[in-house]
């Protein structure tokens, strides 16, 4: 069954007491859960407090079974209340240059207590032990999850408390033995392990210990979600047990790390997107999720719901209509998620937590969102049988990236982005060409699974990692190997195992996103000879060679080649490809990109009638029927003006004609050919 939701946290969740929140009492929780069902969902999400009362708890449950709905039991015990950190001051998040969190009561960030904190560890343990044992046999219950967002905390490079150092002490002395191997190893003079501490920043000097630091941190993390997730197995063993992540490329940051996904049984992200050009590289998150567990549930477990006043913007809609609440609802089932859960149903609400999300307003259920959320829900009735079995086209291309490459990104703040945004472009690239593509996050064993592989990130990569790339061609495999802007000795290896010379580096710093453009030589890619091939940004490698395929238009030096010793097979590039159509969705780079592939892999989708400027603002993703074969065809336009009369052909399928309306979405089933 397709789980559609919202969270639904009274009179429980955040940070208990809440005085301003409504409703506070069965008779409300009736009507709510009424409007509820009416708007079409078929699931809430509640998140339970440190202070919450169970047997308030027990009676929601009971009303939303009654009411015919699904319940996703979930926590917010990263939020512990004032009292507690007034009591426990030693509780509170200690970052590497002594900041501290939360400073006042108007803080809210998260995690609000260290997780190595015993008393907030106990204190966790304990509410999730109770809610476990007690509503283990519940009826409405469908999954659990045991932690939301969970994070090291929001400080830079946390936490330093005495706990936490402690326990990082004591795994130092387990790895070691003694601290003359550790100082050998550092580079580092501590007397003992007792007078360990980590690095303050992170720099060229710390790098490696640092990074030490950081892996403990994250592997500390995980096995406090593992903790959490085993207790609540001892009393519901055969249940859904999940944790609900964010954003994977902070890792060695906030520790979360999703690779832990592996062991668990359902895998949940949230997700707060905007409707833009952008969206499609921002759903990277879906098909992450998807690479670390690829047969098991995944849902989105928070979603965009309504009004969301982040600073500048953040690239999300400030106001959410109902209308981007369904292009971006269908999207998400047409990356193959069971379930969605809307952030949620809350009207506007008082105190240090102000006008987030609410799909509801406080005088009236009536609200664009609310009412546009449902008519999307019953337009999708027809067709969530067929969601709920099909899978997703089997991809064509494959997108490497190793977890070490996000744990070891970032090492200059300017350039933390550089692996995010590369990753998002190659992804955002592909789709916008027609490809079905997967990432690769388990290792190279995965390369040969693919006719083509693009590696968008090349920085960090291990000696075997190149090794194995370098094999996967020469076995007959395709690639791009986009050279990150380093001419450091990763990106020097690689270039040389294909024939290529790094022979200069330029970085600009003067503007966002300056650069190069770049022009082809009539050597392939479907560019002639002078033709404009796309802009490189802000950073580029100047490659050796008379293979050149794009040179910059400043040197007329090469920019990208395909050498001739693995027989035409892999494009090198230094003009930072992937990244550059993260930043500028620049068609012509696409084109490149694209005609490289179509030599090894013809596209999965073909979009005949769109526009090549403006095909960003097109999604085309299709399920399919693993009983008859047949699929449901998925077209998001996101434009907010054009609309397209398309022929869409789907590789194996009947080609269909399909009206794209602006700022819309369409489906519509497609029929195997024979």
């Amino acid at each position: 069954m397709v789980r559609i939701g919202v969270h639904y946290e009274y009179p429980f969740g955040g940070m208990a007491t809440r005085p301003e929140w409504l409703p506070k009492g069965a008779s409300d929780w009736r009507r709510d859960l009424a409007k509820i069902r009416e708007t079409g969902f078929n699931s809430i999400r509640i998140r339970i407090g440190m202070d919450s009362n169970l047997d308030e708890v027990a009676e929601l449950l009971d009303l939303a079974h009654e009411s015919g709905l699904t319940v996703v039991f979930g926590t917010a015990l990263f939020y512990v209340n004032d009292a507690f950190v007034e009591e426990h001051p030693d509780s509170k998040i200690v970052g590497g240059t002594g900041e501290v969190c939360p400073v006042d009561r108007y803080d809210l960030r998260w995690q609000r207590a260290c997780i190595d904190h015993p008393g907030y560890r106990a204190m966790r343990n304990e509410v999730l032990d109770a809610c476990a044992s007690r509503f283990a046999g519940h009826p409405a219950i469908i999954a659990w999850d045991v932690h939301n967002e969970p994070s090291v905390g929001p400080l830079e490079n946390a936490c330093f408390c005495d706990h936490t150092l402690a326990k990082y002490r004591a795994a130092l002395e387990r790895e070691f033995g003694d601290v003359a191997a550790l100082n050998c190893r550092f580079g580092t003079d501590f007397p003992s392990f007792a007078a360990v501490r980590p690095p303050k920043t992170r720099d060229a000097a710390n790098e490696e210990r640092y990074l030490h630091w950081r892996e403990f941190m994250t592997s500390n993390l995980s096995d406090f979600l593992l903790e959490g997730r085993d207790i609540v197995r001892r009393s519901v063993p055969d249940s859904l047990v999940t944790h609900n992540v964010t954003h994977h490329f902070t890792m060695n940051r906030s520790g979360q790390d999703w690779w832990l996904f592996r062991d668990y049984n359902l895998l949940t992200m949230s997700k707060y997107i905007g409707t833009t050009e952008l969206s499609v590289a921002s759903s990277t998150g879906y098909e992450m999720l998807r690479a670390m567990s690829p047969d098991r549930p995944r849902w989105v477990t928070e979603f965009q719901g309504g009004p969301f006043p982040t600073l500048g913007g953040g690239g999300l809609n400030r106001l959410y209509s109902g209308r981007e609440a369904e292009i971006e609802m269908n999207a998400v089932f047409a990356h193959g998620m069971r379930g969605l859960y809307f952030y949620r149903w809350t009207p506007l609400m008082c105190g240090a937590e102000p006008w987030i999300n609410g799909m509801v307003e406080p005088d009236t259920y009536d609200t664009d969102r609310r009412m546009g959320i449902q008519r999307a829900i019953a337009d999708l009735e027809p067709h969530l049988e067929l969601i709920d079995r099909a899978t997703s086209l089997a991809a064509s291309v494959g997108i490497y990236q190793s977890r070490s490459q996000v744990m070891r990104s970032g090492r200059e703040k300017a350039r933390a982005s550089y692996l995010e945004r590369s990753i998002a472009g190659a992804y955002a690239l592909l789709s916008d060409a027609g490809y079905e593509a997967a990432f690769l996050v388990h290792g190279v064993e995965e390369l040969d699974a693919y006719p083509a592989v693009v590696v968008p990130y090349t920085r960090d990569l291990s000696g075997g990692e190149i090794d194995a790339i370098v094999g996967y061609v020469s076995r007959g495999g395709t690639a791009i190997v986009d050279l990150s802007p380093d001419a450091d000795e990763e990106n020097t290896t690689l270039a040389n195992a294909f024939g290529c010379t790094i022979v200069g580096h330029d970085r600009l710093t003067y503007l966002l996103n300056s650069g190069w453009s770049t022009r082809g030589t009539g050597n392939g890619l479907a560019l002639e000879n002078g033709a404009f091939g796309g802009y490189c940004f802000d950073e580029r490698l100047t490659l050796a060679g008379d293979d050149s395929v794009l040179v910059y238009d400043d040197t007329r030096a090469t920019a990208a080649v395909v050498p001739p010793g693995p027989a035409g097979r892999v494009l090198v590039s230094g003009a930072r490809l992937f990244y550059s159509y993260g930043v500028s969705l620049h068609m012509r780079i696409r084109q490149i990109v694209a005609a490289f592939i179509a030599e090894a892999v013809a596209p999965d989708i073909t979009l005949d009638g769109a526009d090549e400027e403006f095909r960003p603002y097109l999604e085309a993703r299709v399920l399919q029927d693993p009983e008859s074969g047949d699929g449901l065809l998925f077209v998001m336009n996101r434009s907010p003006h054009k609309s397209y009369a398309l022929r869409v052909t789907v590789k194996g399928y009947e080609p269909v004609d399909v009206q794209a309306s602006a700022y819309g979405v369409t489906r519509h089933l497609i029929t195997r050919t024979v």
